[in-house]
């Protein structure tokens, strides 16, 4: 993961005042902004956790049914740059904000189903969950 981007972000959405929540759990912090959600260490984290609210994150990144998903090169460019991610046999079609897997090291993914997040992975360890772009 890209730990200071990430820090930064975090830092810019706290100073335009929007929602920021957080779970520290086994040397862990989860924070989310409710679009994303991301997994690191606990040292790693330059913020001030208790200026953010403090929700039960842990939950949201139970793997129990999801499979190996596979992130396409296809884009959409619509009011954000979409990223498609599938499942092996094409069943599942996701799209996420492409800025949001970029703040990922070489991800990995895990699907459910269209309407469910896509659980982020680096070297097979969870670090991050993206909400999917429901189109209307």
């Amino acid at each position: 993961m890209k730990i200071s981007k990430i820090n930064k972000e975090f830092l810019d959405l706290y100073y335009k005042k929007k929602l920021i929540a957080y779970e520290v759990y086994e040397d862990k912090v989860y924070l989310t902004d409710s679009y994303r959600l991301f997994v690191m260490n606990v040292d790693d984290c330059i913020l001030d956790l208790s200026k953010f609210k403090n929700v039960p994150l842990v939950k949201l990144c139970n793997d129990f049914g999801y499979q190996d998903g596979i992130i396409t090169n296809t884009l959409y460019k619509d009011k954000y740059n979409m990223r498609l991610i599938t499942d092996k046999d094409n069943l599942i079609n996701i799209k996420v904000n492409d800025k949001y897997l970029e703040l990922f090291d070489d991800p990995e993914v895990k699907v459910i189903a269209d309407n469910k997040p896509v659980l982020v992975y680096e070297k097979g360890e969870l670090v991050g969950l993206i909400v999917p772009i429901k189109e209307y």
